[in-house]
């Protein structure tokens, strides 16, 4: 009869492993359900820019911002945009930003844009409002 032993290192690796994977799968869960806990903007018109949010987007498993359209339903064409929307927690109270930023848009022109959070790692959000737009 052939006995095998395992070295202990090697199971502690294989735990580890386990661990970490339940980490992750845990982590990709709880994220799957921010899109119905946090509300965001309705469509809405700043200096003849229209937005829409359509939700979320990611790098790897983290959500790292909010995506969405913008267009340019004015009659000028403007070489600078940026959108900035409002982060707040459930009290209401601000606790971020999301910023996109875009050279050149044109009247009738449209732009996929993805607003990067500039909150702190860890901080809970509830809701995301619109912000200031800058043009020039």
């Amino acid at each position: 009869m052939l006995r095998c032993a395992v070295a202990p290192s090697i199971r502690t690796q294989g735990a580890k492993r386990i661990l970490i994977a339940l980490c992750l799968v845990l982590s990709v869960a709880s994220c799957q359900g921010l899109g119905s806990q946090v509300e965001l903007p309705a469509p809405y018109t700043q200096q003849g820019i229209q937005v829409t949010v359509d939700g979320f987007y990611r790098q790897g498993m983290s959500i790292v911002g909010l995506s969405g359209i913008a267009e340019n339903v004015g009659s000028r064409s403007w070489s600078v945009c940026t959108i900035s929307f409002d982060v707040m927690d459930a009290e209401g109270v601000k606790v971020g930003d999301a910023v996109a930023f875009t050279n050149g848009l044109a009247v009738g022109q449209k732009w996929r844009f993805q607003a990067a959070f500039t909150i702190p790692f860890g901080a809970t959000f509830k809701s995301i409002g619109p912000g200031r737009m800058t043009l020039f």
